[in-house]
């Protein structure tokens, strides 16, 4: 992804802020100047050789339940939270053992298991987040040129100290995307863009504000079909009659 921000920027696109999920955070704060890939690179590899080390833990997307049933059963099974805030696409994280519990009491139209080591974004990780916090505060930082909206301060950051802080916490807290969106649309930006395949981090912006102009840019040929777009917008603005012929 850290190819396809530096893509846009050539092609004359540059945000006026950044925000991610989860690990995309590393890639907005790439986008925002505070290092250069090879630095970012290095914290995602120390970033997943710490997580390797953690017991075994489990994480899957529920599609289709009962919002008040599926709540109860986490609140009452030990070792098990939820990862995320999306009332539709919820992600629950914890042991295998408390995981499956849940998965034996809530029914489910479909459940998506997530390729991963360790219960991400849960206390249980705790530990993990403790070591990679030296690996942090001992790596270089540039100041940034554009803010960053942190995701567990639920705010838009331009100091360094803060935004690493951020990145120590959001490894154990749940991703309350539901609610930095809101938090986004409420800053009045009036067009977003995704870095990645698919549009999950951009629908419930859209939902949020049915007017927000949204793409996704997951290879060059995404940006150069925004690109022409945003060139025939211009044409249309100085000359509708170019786009009616």
């Amino acid at each position: 992804m850290t190819v396809l921000a530096d893509l846009m920027k050539k092609s004359g696109y540059h945000p006026d802020v950044v925000a991610g999920y989860s690990f995309g955070e590393y890639t907005a704060l790439y986008t925002a100047g505070a290092y250069d890939f090879e630095t970012g690179l290095q914290l995602i590899q120390k970033r997943a050789e710490i997580m390797s080390r953690l017991p075994q833990g489990s994480m899957v997307t529920l599609i289709g339940f009962e919002g008040d049933k599926l709540r109860d059963e986490v609140l009452k099974t030990e070792d098990v939270w939820f990862a995320n805030d999306d009332p539709k696409y919820a992600v629950i994280s914890g042991t295998s053992q408390g995981v499956a519990s849940i998965l034996s009491n809530v029914p489910v139209e479909r459940v998506i298991p997530l390729e991963v080591s360790a219960a991400f974004h849960t206390p249980l990780v705790e530990p993990a987040a403790k070591e990679f916090q030296p690996v942090l505060e001992t790596t270089a930082f540039e100041p940034l040129s554009i803010p960053i909206f942190c995701s567990t301060d639920f705010v838009f950051s331009l100091r360094v100290n803060q935004v690493k802080d951020n990145l120590i916490r959001q490894i154990s807290r749940s991703v309350k995307w539901q609610m930095i969106s809101q938090r986004l649309i409420n800053q009045g930006i009036n067009k977003a863009i995704q870095l990645g395949c698919g549009q999950g981090l951009l629908k419930p912006m859209k939902n949020i504000d049915p007017g927000l102009e949204i793409s996704n840019v997951g290879s060059s040929a995404d940006i150069d079909s925004i690109v022409i777009r945003d060139q025939l917008k211009k044409l249309a603005n100085i000359n509708p009659a170019v786009i009616r012929v």
